[in-house]
Parts: C-alpha cells; sequence; structure tokens
C-alpha cells in the first residue's frame, strides 16, 4: 500500500483526527491485534494511537510493509531496505534527539534504529501538532 507522508496532516489517504471507523474503513481491514491499549490499533503494516476522542494521533509505520513518499521522494519501500535518514534530513537537516528516537518538528516525524545502526529498533512513527511536544524538555540536537 502507498502512503504519503504530508507534515501534521497525516500519510494520506489516512488523516490525524480521523476517527476509528474511517481509518479501518481506508485500510479495508479491522485490526488484526489489539495489544490492550485502549486508545492504540495494530494493523499489517502499520499501528494507530487515538486521543481521548479516539480521533487518530499517531502513525506508526511498519516499513517492510508499505511505500511511503515525501514531496515525491522515496522515503520507505516494500520488500526492500531503505533509511530513510537522507531524505528526512533534506527537510529538517537540524533533528532533535531523546530517548534513541531523532525527532524531525519540521516533518512531524520520529525514528529509531536508523541513525544508530540498531535493526532491532528500527521504528518510523508520524505524528500530529502537539504530540511530542513533552518530548522537548529533553531532547538535544542530532550530531
Amino acid at each position: 500500500m502507498e502512503f504519503e507522508l504530508i507534515p501534521y496532516v497525516g500519510v494520506l489517504p489516512l488523516q490525524f483526527g480521523m476517527p476509528r471507523e474511517e481509518i479501518q474503513s481506508q485500510l479495508g481491514q479491522s485490526p488484526s491485534l489489539v495489544s490492550g491499549k485502549p486508545f492504540r490499533d495494530n494493523f499489517d503494516i502499520l499501528a494507530v494511537n487515538y486521543d481521548a476522542k479516539e480521533l487518530a494521533s499517531e502513525f506508526c509505520l511498519f516499513p517492510k510493509g508499505l511505500e511511503l513518499t515525501l514531496n515525491q521522494q522515496i522515503v520507505l519501500e516494500v520488500g526492500r531496505f531503505r533509511n530513510p535518514l537522507k531524505v528526512l534530513l533534506q527537510y529538517d537537516p537540524e533533528p532533535l534527539q531523546a530517548f534513541g528516537f531523532l525527532i524531525f518538528m519540521a516533518l512531524g516525524v520520529s525514528i529509531s534504529g536508523y541513525h544508530d545502526g540498531n535493526p532491532a529498533q528500527r521504528a518510523f512513527n508520524v505524528f500530529g501538532k502537539g504530540t511530542y511536544d513533552k518530548f522537548l524538555t529533553k531532547a538535544v540536537p542530532f550530531k
């Protein structure tokens, strides 16, 4: 499945603020695994975190299962390892680092496992406005 990253809007066709039912309709499936967290749904290719009103607030992408583009550049590709760091740095050259994650505030993206060569920790998250603000007090510039 193909998605387009639009900072602070979503990974189109999925958008922040969408209700659970609409997310499921867009993906054409019900959550494949309920994680025990009331505000998270896991699907085959991504997980969705919801706010208290059960509206989408963060998309956690599973890199091997989807294609993601940003301004027509491939960031993630199905069946092929692609380190997204190079593309992300083009659009936000000064990410922050906190708790093992790089946070690209200009894009609304956080990644882990790509910048430090740790495949077991690879994560790619797209978040809405305000979602990561609580981490900024602990963040330092990435070098």
